[in-house]
């Protein structure tokens, strides 16, 4: 990542793009994870890299105007500013300002962790503090996608089973389940950015031997109910198919959850419980029982997805 980042605040928008879509080929091939893209980028930490210049265009307006203000860039950079008006759109000094009041509108006022900061640390506070602010924007971009006026799609699917992962203070972090030490945090990431089409129905939006399907018309194959959408919640809860299953591991997961001093499981909707971080050994192993019977279910197993190929459709 340092060398993808190391000079973006330096790039055109078409650059940055082109920039997005190769760091997200990357990341699918290297983790051989092809599932949604953003929801990817989500868990592993990575907000949209338009963000992320803005975050270090606004640092640098930071570092001329109050680290280095009595040096040389920084009055050079005070003198340009005075004219900031007669600079053409795409001037470097121009987007700088714009990024900062972007992210910092009140920039006469700064942060108390930056005001407290030693002189040698204020930058790195205050950029920080300018990821959080990147952090909020994008959260309220993905909070809208929870809307049930839009229409379903495999992206609003990871948004509704993770928004408190979601919620994290700061999201150039990974999600919480991958700082747990359990060994499986490559199954649990396929399945949260929908990369398991060969189990759950919905997750495969692209089939070479079949026509497309909108997401609400990607039914369960499994059990004998018609009309039934085949997502996480129904495969792994409601599926008179593998109902046992989860049976069998509800007393387990109770008594994890009693380590932690949480509610019973009966107490959490079915959206959370796909989505738990508490239990992740214990649901990696239930998950890899079911997948053994859903193989068993199935006769001929769902197409691969090929989300690198058409990563547009939702």
């Amino acid at each position: 990542m340092p060398h993808i980042l190391q000079n973006l605040r330096y790039l055109k928008e078409n650059q940055v793009d082109s920039l997005q879509t190769t760091l997200n080929s990357s990341l699918k091939r290297t983790l051989h994870v092809y599932g949604h893209t953003m929801a990817l980028c989500a868990d592993m930490g990575i907000p949209p890299l338009r963000l992320t210049q803005k975050v270090q265009l606004a640092q640098l307006h930071f570092r001329q105007t109050q680290v280095h203000k009595d040096s040389i860039p920084g009055i050079l950079y005070d003198i340009t500013m005075s004219r900031v008006q007669d600079l053409p759109p795409q001037a470097m000094e121009k987007l700088m300002q714009q990024a900062q009041n972007h992210l910092h509108p009140q920039s006469a006022q700064y942060p108390p962790q930056v005001n407290q900061a030693r002189p040698g640390n204020k930058e790195k506070s205050y950029k920080n503090w300018l990821r959080v602010q990147a952090s909020n924007l994008w959260r309220r971009e993905l909070m809208t996608l929870k809307s049930w006026l839009l229409a379903p799609g495999r992206f609003r699917a990871y948004v509704q089973h993770n928004t408190t992962d979601l919620e994290r203070i700061n999201l150039y972090k990974p999600a919480p389940y991958l700082h747990i030490h359990h060994g499986h945090a490559l199954d649990l990431i396929r399945l949260r950015t929908q990369a398991w089409p060969q189990y759950i129905p919905t997750h495969l939006h692209f089939s070479g031997r079949k026509g497309r399907q909108e997401y609400q018309h990607r039914h369960c194959v499994y059990c004998q109910q018609q009309g039934v959408l085949g997502d996480e919640t129904h495969i792994f809860l409601r599926c008179p198919a593998t109902a046992s299953l989860i049976g069998e591991t509800a007393t387990q997961i109770n008594r994890i959850l009693r380590l932690f001093d949480d509610l019973p499981w009966s107490s959490f909707t079915h959206t959370h419980r796909v989505s738990m971080q508490e239990c992740v050994p214990l649901l990696h192993t239930y998950t890899t029982k079911l997948l053994s019977l859903l193989v068993t279910l199935l006769p001929s197993p769902l197409s691969e997805s090929e989300d690198d190929a058409h990563d547009s459709d939702p």
